[in-house]
Formats: C-alpha cells, structure tokens, sequence
C-alpha cells in the first residue's frame, strides 16, 4: 500500500490484487474559516482552519460583528452623536466609561444685584448675563428742596431742607380809616413792600391786623414772611389809624374840586378861599389801602398841584387832603387812566 486508504483484495477471476480502498471525501466545509488538510497518519481529514480572533476594543463603542461573506470581523459600534446644544452654555464632553456624552457646561451663574435697581437678564446670544435695570431718573426739583435716593425703597425722597437762607422783608407804612363802626382790617399785601427770598415766599403775614377805636394814631405792627423751606425774617411797620370821615360833614370843605378826574399825569386842587395860604398834606391809596403818593403841597393861589403821577398803573384810587394846620381832612375817590 501507498497510501493509507490503499486497500487490496485478490480478484480471483481476473488473478489480480484490486485495490478497492479510496481516499475518504473532504469533508464539506461549514464556516468560512474550514481548512481541511488529510492527515496521513490518521488517514483522515483534519480542520486546521479556525475563526480569526476577534479584535480587542479600542473604544467604549467598538462592537465586532464576524462577517461571513469576508469571513473577517467588522466593527459595526460608532461613538455615540455629539448632543445639539440647546442651550448656550452647554459643552458635551465623552466619557469613555459610561461610553456616553456627558453635558459640563452651565448656565453662568447670576450676578448678585449690587443696587436696588439691578435687573439681570440672560442673553442668549452673548451668553452672559446683562443688567436691564437703571436707576430711577432724578426728579425736577424746586431750590428749596433736596432728592435723596432711599435704597430700601429704590425711591427718589423729596425733603423741604434745600434752602437755608431767610428771605428778606420789605415794608412800607400805611394810614387805614375805620369804618362807620370803627372797625378796620388790613392784609400782609397792604404792609408788604417788595419782600423776597432766593427760592420763594410762601407765606405773608401781619400782627395785629385789625384795629379799632382805641388804635387810633400810630400803631407798630410785625410783618412775617416764611419761605418754602420754614426760613422766616419779620419786620416792623407803621400802621396809622384814622377815625371814619367819609360821611363827616365837620371836615368836608364844601367848594373844594379835584380836576382832572380821571386824571393822567397830574391833579389840581381847588380849594376854598379861606384855606389859600395852608400847606396841606396829599396822600393817595389803591384800593388795597397801600399807599402810593405822599407830599406835602403848598397852596398857590387857592389851588394845589400834584404832579409826577405818570407812574401809576391805571384803575381807582383814593385821594387824602389833609389841611396840616387845622387837621381837617377830606377823601375822595378817583380813577387813573
């Protein structure tokens, strides 16, 4: 025999050994690795093929899939897809041990507020916070007042404590006349002679300011002024008080004339014959009992001129004549145009 399979038998009809042992048939392979090699010892077929190893994963992802067509290992694991940034702040980063895509950014943390007003708001384009808010505009104020900011509140507070300066009064002496009854009443407008402050006065006053019989003569009275931060000054002034003559006959004269009447620029008294040498004393009011004209005249001819009356603003007046020899007096209403 030359081979292991060889397997003679004596053919006694043709007296000839036939070899009637074969080869055994490779076997069939079942996997693409199969390598059969016939083994002449053992007279068989032996698989000396065998699956390739499959690879060692180099990533947490890889996944080796034997592909029996290519008979090879492919590696069908891919790295997970980085996540969409929903947010700006967001920042995957791969973590190789949970083999997942793990978010380390955040949102930046907001400011703390440093004034009341602050008002963070997050941009989303610049991720960053920005601050909205804005300090309430200071308020118009007037110069006797003070804005200061109330933090607790976030308020603008207004105080009355901006001025310290006292106004400054001014007064003029005045004659009032007591009515049928004897009473009068004067106002801190009739004593008031021009007063001022740097911000404003707010309130006028006068004391005493009504009178009667007993006050007849020269009264002292006190004129307040308080400005709008509780500044005040006072000043003293002179009110005259006359009794009631209107209506007394005794020091009427009955031909004195007032021309003319209305007048402009000047007035002409014509008096009685009896009083052409006396000086008399002129005294004109407005209707607030304010004096405006004060003179001693001289009697020329029986007639007194009072000039220098252009400056008076237009509307009614009262005129005093008082003789200042006998003290007679007479008042008449007028009327500048």
């Amino acid at each position: 025999a030359t081979n292991c399979w060889d397997n003679y038998v004596f053919n006694t009809d043709t007296c000839t050994w036939e070899n009637q042992g074969s080869q055994p048939t490779e076997p069939t392979a079942t996997n693409c690795w199969d390598n059969y090699v016939f083994n002449t010892d053992t007279c068989t077929w032996e698989n000396q093929g065998s699956q390739p190893t499959e690879p060692t994963a180099t990533n947490c992802w890889d996944n080796y899939v034997f592909n029996t067509n290519s008979c090879t290992w492919e590696n069908q694991g891919t790295q997970p897809a980085e996540p969409t940034a929903t947010n700006c702040w967001d920042n995957y980063v791969f973590n190789t041990n949970s083999c997942t895509w793990e978010n380390q950014g955040s949102q930046p943390a907001e400011p703390t507020a440093t004034n009341c007003w602050d008002n963070y708001v997050f941009n989303t384009n610049s991720c960053t916070w920005e601050n909205q808010g804005t300090q309430p505009t200071e308020p118009v104020t007037a110069c006797w007042e003070t804005a200061t900011f109330n933090e607790v509140t976030c308020s603008w507070e207004i105080s009355n404590d901006g001025d310290t300066i006292n106004p400054i009064c001014h007064v003029q002496d005045i004659i009032i006349e007591l009515d049928e009854n004897g009473y009068a009443t004067i106002t801190p407008d009739q004593i008031d002679n021009g007063s001022t402050d740097n911000c404003g006065i707010e309130t006028y006053s006068v004391s005493p300011n009504t009178f009667e019989t007993g006050d007849i003569g020269e009264n002292n009275v006190i004129f307040t002024i308080t400005d709008y931060s509780g500044n005040s000054s006072q000043c003293n002034a002179t009110v005259t008080v006359n009794e009631y003559t209107l209506n007394n006959q005794e020091f009427n004269y009955n031909n004195l004339s007032i021309q003319p009447n209305p007048f402009k620029n000047y007035l002409e008294i014509v008096l009685p014959n009896n009083q052409a040498l006396d000086l008399f004393q002129i005294f004109i009011f407005d209707l607030n009992g304010r004096q405006v004209y004060k003179k001693i005249l001289e009697n020329e001819n029986g007639k007194v001129l009072v000039k220098g009356l252009e400056k008076l603003e237009q509307g009614p007046y009262f005129i005093k004549i008082q003789n200042k020899k006998n003290g007679s007096i007479v008042i008449k209403k007028l009327i500048k145009f």
